[in-house]
């Protein structure tokens, strides 16, 4: 809780509590029996009728923005048809190494660390996936853009002539068009 009122506390007055009630639905794991519906969540941390209006309009409607940047780290799990997102962490930006890439890092390395053999680290965009690789985890997904292209690991086979290859094959994940022409997605 200590770590949502530092977030929350330099927001103007009314955002900052109905935001701070909305934050400790999130991580208090109430939206789990109310299947994802927000204003039953609120209203199963014992927030009043008005109460639960107010952080609704906070999230909503509010003109706010973190002061502290920070990665949320959860454990994905389902209720009937209805996938839900349970926190297992907050990792927030190192204070003498505020920068994004620092707070990807630390994050990967807590997810190599905690991750089960089975289990599959999913990742938005935001995280390079060079990254992923240097933190050594072997299970993920990287939701990238989509005309995202990569090199496989070893070079192209010398042809014979000119300088040796020091890149590896182009592999496309879906066809695009470039100045009219198609370019065939690489096979899997």
């Amino acid at each position: 809780m200590n770590i949502l009122v530092a977030l929350t506390k330099g927001l103007p007055v009314g955002t900052n509590l109905a935001l701070l009630h909305f934050l400790w639905m999130l991580v208090s794991g109430a939206l789990l029996p109310q299947r994802g519906a927000l204003f039953p969540a609120l209203q199963a941390t014992g927030l009043s009728d008005q109460a639960t209006r107010r952080a609704w309009a906070a999230f909503r409607r509010g003109a706010w923005q973190t002061a502290v940047i920070f990665g949320v780290i959860g454990e994905v799990g389902q209720i009937g048809d209805q996938r839900l997102a349970c926190p297992l962490a907050f990792e927030r930006v190192h204070p003498k190494d505020p920068r994004e890439s620092r707070l990807w890092q630390d994050l990967l390395r807590w997810a190599r660390r905690h991750l089960a053999a089975d289990d599959v680290a999913v990742m938005d965009a935001g995280v390079k996936l060079a990254d992923v690789q240097d933190a050594g985890l072997e299970h993920y997904l990287l939701r990238l853009a989509t005309n995202f292209t990569a090199r496989r690991n070893q070079p192209l086979p010398y042809g014979g002539k000119g300088r040796r290859p020091v890149y590896g094959e182009k592999i496309r994940p879906l066809e695009r068009s470039y100045k009219g022409k198609t370019i065939a997605a690489s096979s899997p």
